[in-house]
């Protein structure tokens, strides 16, 4: 296990998991509005859609 932690590239990973978390927000805040506007359901419907459907 330790052999592990010692081949990861540490600023890659973090990266990776910013971007990933960076681009959840921006497809929350899209798709909030979408979500008001045109259908009529509050603003984390499709999020707590998504999530039902990994979950």
């Amino acid at each position: 296990m330790k052999k592990i932690f010692k081949l990861l590239d540490y600023p890659l990973v973090f990266s990776l998991i910013v971007t990933i978390i960076f681009g959840i927000m921006m497809m929350y805040s899209a798709s909030s509005i979408v979500a008001v506007k045109n259908y009529g359901y509050s603003g984390d419907f499709f999020f707590r859609s998504q999530l039902n459907k990994l979950f």
